[in-house]
């Protein structure tokens, strides 16, 4: 046993006596430790909860309407797109039964055309802006085949179509101005056309057969009525109605048919 401790430190000593007489210390070089961890920063998540309201659901949607657009006082139609700013056709008759009419009304190369097949029958169109009492409408139109029948302007209408005044024209040039008042029908059983006054355009004014432009004003208490421009004026004065706000115009039947009343254009101003 002391035999073996002798010889191995004698092997130690051995071993280590070169490094003791050159004086020489240990040099230990040790592997760089490895970064487990980022030095860049990792950016952070905010989570953030977004409330929702859920529509509500309910058995009738609510919708409100839109506001109905304010047209300037005045209109110069020429009937070459819809016809949005009108109201709905008015229909006065005596012969078409539940207003089922036979008439045929279309648009075609900018004209307004009434194809007429009901007798006793008046048609309106008013437009929807809204002008002073004080006004002008004026048209250019033609009427062909039975011509006792023909077209009318129409000034201060109000809003529900109860009261205006009317000219009536035929296509032979004889006319009439009128003053409508629904009530005379509805309260007395008359006729709810007032004459006012008739009379014909000479031959050399109104052109029969042809597109004449015709003038009706409603001016004050002063209604009157004018072909082409030139001629006389026809006026009458009446100041049983002076509030209505719409114009418009249209065509009637008498007994004999068919006719064909073609509007090319209608406008009317506020003078």
């Amino acid at each position: 046993m002391n035999t073996s401790r002798r010889f191995w430190l004698w092997v130690f000593g051995w071993l280590c006596f070169p490094i003791l007489a050159c004086n020489l210390p240990i040099s230990v070089q040790s592997e760089p430790t490895p970064d487990l961890f980022f030095t860049t920063p990792v950016p952070t998540v905010t989570m953030f909860s977004q409330t929702r309201n859920l529509p509500t659901s309910t058995f009738l949607p609510t919708y409100t309407m839109p506001p109905t657009p304010t047209l300037p006082p005045g209109f110069d139609e020429t009937f070459d797109a819809g016809l949005e700013n009108w109201k709905d056709l008015y229909v006065l008759t005596t012969r078409a039964p539940g207003g089922k009419l036979s008439s045929r009304i279309r648009q075609s190369a900018g004209a307004l055309i009434f194809d007429m097949q009901d007798a006793e029958t008046y048609l309106y169109r008013i437009h929807r802006s809204v002008m002073s009492p004080n006004m002008v409408v004026e048209a250019e139109v033609s009427v062909d085949g039975q011509k006792d029948n023909g077209f009318m302007l129409v000034c201060r209408v109000d809003e529900s179509l109860s009261n205006w005044y009317e000219a009536r024209v035929s296509g032979t040039g004889a006319f009439w101005i009128l003053r409508y008042d629904r009530a005379l029908k509805e309260r007395e059983k008359k006729n709810p056309y007032v004459q006012l006054m008739s009379g014909t355009g000479p031959a050399d004014v109104f052109r029969v057969g042809e597109t004449n432009s015709v003038r009706f004003s409603c001016l004050e208490n002063r209604i009157s009525l004018q072909f082409n421009g030139r001629g006389e004026v026809y006026s009458v004065e009446n100041g049983d109605w002076r509030q209505g706000t719409f114009a418009g115009f249209g065509v009637f039947t008498y007994e004999k048919l068919p006719v064909t009343v073609r509007f090319e254009r209608v406008l009317a101003s506020q003078p």
